[in-house]
């Protein structure tokens, strides 16, 4: 149905006694930590599968701020920055000058 929100996957609760410098806790969801378990892999495929269908409607907004971020990081053929007392000088090479700025 349109307009109808995505549900987030529930994680099952599977008990498990903890015991940490004599403190017994129960951890409900300590079957998360097994990164190699099947089931765990299925959860987080689910959970992503979810977070992208929340915020499909953000598409644009997302690649807007990935551009803004990438146009930010310095280039990976600008020499690196060098300090001279407390001060860090660099050196950037602005596309369509014919010099560093």
């Amino acid at each position: 149905m349109e307009g109808e929100r995505p549900q987030p996957p529930l994680p099952r609760a599977e008990p498990r006694i903890r015991v940490l410098h004599d403190d017994v806790t129960m951890d409900w969801y300590g079957w998360l930590r097994g990164r190699e378990n099947p089931d765990v892999r299925a959860y987080l495929e689910a959970e992503n599968s979810y977070a992208e269908q929340a915020t499909a409607h953000l598409a644009d907004l997302k690649a807007e701020l990935i551009a803004e971020i990438e146009g930010r990081q310095p280039r990976e053929d600008a020499p690196p920055a060098f300090q001279v007392g407390p001060f860090e000088y660099f050196q950037r090479h602005e596309p369509g000058l014919s010099h560093p700025a």
